[in-house]
């Protein structure tokens, strides 16, 4: 599942206690960015995020070819598996480079049983 960041609204689909790889392609080199991937229930929710993976986490990596990035982003089962289900949110997909933060996705993601 990838989409290019030109159109940066998508929506996706998690399974419970499944396997999710999600891949953002982005038509730019962003060697030296760490990104992040933050799903929360609501627009300016306040309460603790439904997830949060990065690249310092080893969660998300990147594959540069020429002047494209892939933004690899991997919720595997054991982290899938404690969400509830059925549910939604929202979800946004940032990086960053010399504190400079651009966003490269957002939208929807909805959790299945």
């Amino acid at each position: 599942m990838a989409q290019d960041s030109t159109n940066p609204q998508r929506d996706f689909i998690i399974q419970r206690g499944a396997n999710l790889v999600f891949t953002q392609h982005v038509a730019a080199n962003l060697t030296g960015h760490s990104f992040t991937l933050v799903g929360k229930q609501s627009h300016g929710a306040t309460t603790a995020d439904v997830f949060s993976l990065s690249s310092l986490g080893g969660e998300i990596t990147t594959s540069v070819q020429g002047g494209h990035t892939d933004i690899i982003c991997t919720f595997d089962d054991s982290l899938t598996l404690g969400f509830s289900a059925p549910a939604y949110g929202v979800y946004a997909l940032q990086g960053t480079s010399a504190s400079v933060t651009t966003r490269y996705a957002e939208g929807t993601f909805y959790v299945v049983p």
